[in-house]
């Protein structure tokens, strides 16, 4: 799964993009790709926020005006036919930012429902507009798509709602963040375990909220100049990695070295197996683990 930006954000926008839609045109059955927040024009045409980084620049630079726009259009069609979110082994839920709002008149099984409809709809704009004359069920499908792309999870000082649900200070507009009580709620309808996210740079590229039922994976290392990690997850026979590679350069004797940190756990993600379904973190170590493989590793010391 290629749950970071394709499309944006970086003077390799174009490339990126070629090379995972590529990949997904040489391994259709292999490579999955999630929507975010970034493949959409609101985004990736917003020079006024992201300067020559965001795509439409981009294309423009490397094509020029008329061929640029072209190119950037023909993108944006194909961002919009990608699905907002994927499921793994029936536990895992993933998606590039949260989850959405409850309604009144639908539950998280009914949103479950909606987005495996091959009629939910392609949208290009994910902004609820009631002004724009958006039918009732283009609202729902845009709250949706806008919980799916754009929510984050709440910090510890967050006012949250009774619904578990605050604001978010840091993307404004509709965008909201969700507590343990809002996840709880959605775990617990539709199935999932755990919620794999993006969307937010994490310093070790990846990041453990909420007891552990919420992975934040970003996999892109000296985003925008930072120095943060690379993180990235593996799951296979019931085990979820988890991987954090660091990329830095040390300068000595006026020359550069290059170096690769990895770090890695693991843990157990089949329900049957893990306890009470939460992700821990080793006191002694800081290796994380789940509850039934906690014990066994505390007891190894």
């Amino acid at each position: 799964y290629q749950r970071r930006v394709h499309g944006d954000r970086g003077p390799a926008s174009v490339e990126v993009a070629a090379l995972v839609l590529a990949l997904k045109c040489m391994a259709p059955h292999s490579v999955f790709l999630l929507r975010g927040n970034h493949e959409t024009a609101e985004c990736n045409a917003n020079n006024k926020a992201y300067g020559n980084t965001c795509l439409l620049s981009q294309c423009k630079f490397r094509f020029g005006n008329d061929i640029g726009d072209t190119v950037f259009h023909a993108f944006n069609q194909v961002f919009v036919q990608m699905p907002l979110a994927a499921a793994v082994d029936g536990s895992i839920f993933c998606v590039h930012g949260g989850i959405p709002k409850p309604s009144p008149t639908h539950s998280y099984q009914d949103y479950i429902h909606m987005l495996r409809n091959m009629d939910f709809p392609r949208l290009e704009n994910v902004n609820p507009s009631p002004e724009q004359d958006d039918s009732p069920q283009l609202l729902v499908y845009k709250y949706i798509a806008l919980g799916l792309m754009w929510s984050d999870p709440a910090a510890v000082d967050t006012p949250l709602d009774e619904e578990g649900f605050g604001p978010n200070v840091q993307r404004g507009g509709q965008v909201y963040t969700f507590g343990r009580s809002a996840l709880d709620k959605f775990l617990e309808q539709t199935g999932y375990q755990y919620l794999v996210r993006a969307h937010e740079v994490k310093q070790q590229g990846l990041r453990l909220c909420q007891d552990g039922k919420v992975i934040t994976v970003f996999t892109s290392s000296g985003y925008c100049g930072g120095e943060n990690a690379a993180g990235a997850l593996f799951i296979s026979d019931g085990k979820l990695r988890l991987i954090s590679n660091l990329r830095h350069v040390d300068r000595q004797d006026g020359g550069q070295r290059l170096h690769h940190d990895v770090n890695e756990t693991e843990h157990e993600h089949d329900k049957e197996d893990d306890g009470d379904g939460q992700l821990h973190t080793c006191e002694c170590c800081g290796d994380v683990f789940s509850s039934s493989e906690l014990s066994k590793h505390r007891r190894s010391f």
